[in-house]
């Protein structure tokens, strides 16, 4: 696959780059699991998982499965509200 860069002369195409976002609590039992499912259905991709505080292995678990784990000091409902994509609107209550 390959994306056109605006920059880029007409015809010239650069490669798409794709990151998987993955917030995490408490996932130990199944994230690594979810990591090696993303790295087999998309090798190239690099994987990041965001672990939100846990308790318990789901960093070091991420880790062993290829993932790169960047802690953060949000909860994983907060994190979940933080990455949207770029057609989603917040819902009013």
């Amino acid at each position: 696959m390959h994306a056109v860069d605006r920059g880029a002369p007409v015809g010239a195409a650069t490669p798409l780059q794709v990151a998987l976002l993955v917030p995490c609590h408490n996932e130990e039992a199944t994230v690594a699991a979810v990591v090696a499912a993303f790295r087999e259905s998309l090798p190239a991709a690099r994987c990041h998982v965001f672990d939100s505080r846990s308790g318990d292995d789901t960093a070091a678990r991420a880790c062993a499965a290829g993932a790169t784990v960047h802690p953060v000091a949000l909860l994983a409902r907060a994190m979940s509200f933080a990455v949207r994509s770029p057609t989603s609107r917040p819902t009013s209550t």
